[in-house]
Parts: C-alpha cells; sequence; structure tokens
C-alpha cells in the first residue's frame, strides 16, 4: 500500500507521541502533531492530509466533532478515532458522522496498518476487541438505573480548566444515554417530561462543553462515574 500523509491529534503527550511513532514506523509521513480540535482542523486546512489519527476527548473542540467538519471540507481525507473507552454502540454514532475507523488505544502498528487496508478498501473498520468480547459486569440496567435515581450526592469535577459539580442526576440521565434507553424510558425513570429529557441532555451537553452523546459519555467514563465496561476472556 501506498505511504500516507497524516495529522495526528491528541491531547494526552504519550498517546500523541505514540500514535506518530507508530504511522512513522509503517513508513507514513506524518505532517502534523497537535492536541486539540481545533488546531485540527487548521492542520488539515494547511496540510490536506490523506488520514487523520485523532482522540476522542480533546481540548476546544472533540475530535469527533472536528473530524466531521474535516469530512464536510475535504471528504476524501480519511479519518480513524482512538479512544480509551469500549461500546459496541459508539462505532455506529461515529460512522454517522464520517469517521471511517473506530480503534481503541494501546494499539500496535499491526493493528493501524489492518485499519488502513479496511478502510481504503471502502470499508468500515471497528477494532476487533469491540465485537463479541465486550461485555458489561452490570446488574440488570433498569434496576440499577433506579437506585442511582435514588440519589442525591454530587462530584465536583475539574474539566477545561473550571470545577464543575455533577449531581447523580446528571450521571443518571448519561447512564441512560449509554444503555441506549429511548427518551421516554429516561422520562419515566427520572420522573420527567420527554420533552425536558431533551432539555436536560442539552444543558449538560453545553455545562461539558461538548456538541454530541458520544464525547458525553466518554467524558462521564473517564471519570469514573460510569460502570465501567469489561472484556470476556476467550477460552482456548
Amino acid at each position: 500500500m501506498k505511504k500516507l500523509t497524516i495529522v495526528v491529534a491528541d491531547d494526552n503527550p504519550i498517546d500523541k507521541f505514540l500514535h506518530a511513532k507508530i504511522a512513522s514506523e509503517l513508513g507514513h509521513h506524518v505532517l502534523a502533531v497537535v492536541e486539540d480540535g481545533i488546531e485540527l482542523i487548521n492542520a488539515c486546512r494547511q496540510y490536506k492530509p490523506q488520514l487523520v489519527i485523532s482522540d476522542t476527548i480533546m481540548p476546544k473542540k472533540d475530535g469527533i466533532s472536528a473530524c466531521k467538519i474535516i469530512k464536510q471540507e475535504y471528504p476524501i481525507t480519511k479519518c480513524i478515532c482512538a479512544t480509551s473507552f469500549a461500546d459496541l454502540s459508539f462505532p455506529a454514532q461515529i460512522k454517522n458522522v464520517g469517521v471511517d475507523a473506530y480503534l481503541l488505544k494501546g494499539f500496535a502498528a499491526i493493528k493501524l496498518n489492518m485499519a488502513i487496508q479496511h478502510i481504503w478498501s471502502g470499508q468500515f473498520y471497528i477494532d476487533p476487541l469491540m465485537h463479541q468480547d465486550l461485555i458489561r459486569s452490570l446488574k440488570p440496567i433498569k434496576k440499577q438505573l433506579s437506585e442511582l435515581s435514588e440519589l442525591s450526592s454530587h462530584h465536583i469535577i475539574a474539566h477545561n480548566g473550571e470545577h464543575i459539580k455533577i449531581t447523580d442526576r446528571h450521571i443518571l440521565l448519561v447512564s441512560a444515554i449509554y444503555h441506549n434507553l429511548k427518551r421516554e424510558e429516561i422520562a419515566d425513570l427520572m420522573n420527567i417530561s420527554p420533552n425536558t429529557v431533551d432539555m436536560n441532555i442539552k444543558r449538560i451537553k453545553n455545562k461539558m462543553g461538548v456538541e454530541n452523546r458520544l464525547t458525553l459519555i466518554q467524558l462521564f467514563s473517564d471519570w469514573g462515574l460510569l460502570q465501567p465496561v469489561a472484556f470476556k476472556n476467550k477460552q482456548n
């Protein structure tokens, strides 16, 4: 396969270095390494790379929203999103905004190479770890969320240079979104109207400074506020 021009974006200095290093080891030309979504968009406008490798959670603009803009301006540019958060419902959401592949962080060169081969042949690529091995180590979802709805504590989270109060009602709402509950089910669970559900989702996205539900869910997961996912070990 031909060697590609690439822009790497990640606000984590270790991940940023590793992703650029892996791409270079595969023989690709890394044109720029940036640390937020705005820098990513500007770098793509300047260099017009063939491929973007981006984190999903970054300052100023998240990677998903940045990739959506990039795909609108440069449809031939391919986008790979890398994240530490695994959930089978997310790739479909990412695919809808034009992202071409979804990798879990910690990927090796062979995984990146496989993703590139798939997307250059016109296929959407999902990290194999996200298929049948992915399970949630949870109590029944409705029971867990019902228990959470009875709580009234809060958490103070440092985010974007500010200290933000996250209540258990916020966690309940994001957990319900994470588990793909319908707005009517969320309304019933939280004893509010469906329209209020929509309003509360919009408010919490604005409060967190994010533009989509995927980024909101990953933030709460990274903060340890959502029930973690687990990987089932294969029996050889």
